[in-house]
């Protein structure tokens, strides 16, 4: 939304078109504006993101046509014009990453539950912050009676890299779920453990295709090593 009324006001720029590469100056300003765009996002507070997402661009506008630096000066030697930027990427950062922590609660049960729920984001944020605790909430997790809490937590176990839950994951490949199913095969191609591949070539055989393809993806990846 930054980026919209951006460039819903690139108009009012142009009509004091006092360099003629006015055109990639806006270029640059969107360009620079993406990454504050994306981090602030995760802060989950919009008025937050739009705000400096849009202050951003503007900022970098009045960078690149500041006084004293006319003359011809290529925009890509004007250093200063990354300063807004990276102060806004720093200050997004740093929101998003209290942002997690002051909405997500510490107990590991409510974790594990929220891993269930079918907001991406809350999910997501829910195993980042289990995936501190090591690998044993997502043990216990893939005891739980919901499919998507199992899902995630076999394919956060995969993300860990430890070979020490590869015999699980080969126990949590014959799930009725097949997006359980799914994430166990991915999760045991990121570990490459040679020994999985009878498990791997078994789920190639699924009689799902999103399960056969991650399977098939996981033997390679095995292979290549």
């Amino acid at each position: 939304m930054g980026g919209v009324l951006g460039l819903l006001f690139s108009p009012l720029f142009l009509l004091n078109k006092v360099r003629s590469n006015v055109f990639e100056i806006l270029a640059l300003c969107f360009s620079l504006a993406v990454p504050v765009a994306v981090i602030s996002s995760l802060a989950r507070q919009p008025w937050f993101s739009i705000g400096l997402t849009l202050a951003t661009v503007i900022s970098v506008y009045i960078f690149a046509l500041w006084r004293g630096d006319d003359g011809g000066t290529p925009l890509s030697s004007k250093k200063k014009i990354l300063y807004a930027p990276l102060a806004a990427v720093v200050l997004a950062s740093f929101a998003a990453y209290w942002s997690e922590y002051k909405r997500l609660p510490d107990d590991v049960p409510t974790l594990i539950e929220m891993l269930g729920d079918n907001d991406m984001g809350v999910h997501t944020d829910a195993a980042r912050k289990l995936m501190k605790r090591g690998k044993e909430p997502f043990l216990t997790a893939l005891h739980h009676k919901n499919p998507n809490v199992r899902a995630v937590a076999a394919h956060s176990l995969g993300l860990l890299h430890d070979p020490s839950v590869q015999d699980v994951l080969i126990e949590t490949s014959r799930d009725a779920d097949k997006y359980v199913r799914m994430w166990a095969a991915f999760s045991l191609g990121r570990i490459g453990d040679k020994t999985a591949l009878p498990t791997l070539q078994l789920l190639a055989k699924d009689r799902e295709e999103i399960v056969r393809s991650y399977a098939a993806e996981s033997i390679k990846a095995i292979q290549q090593k």
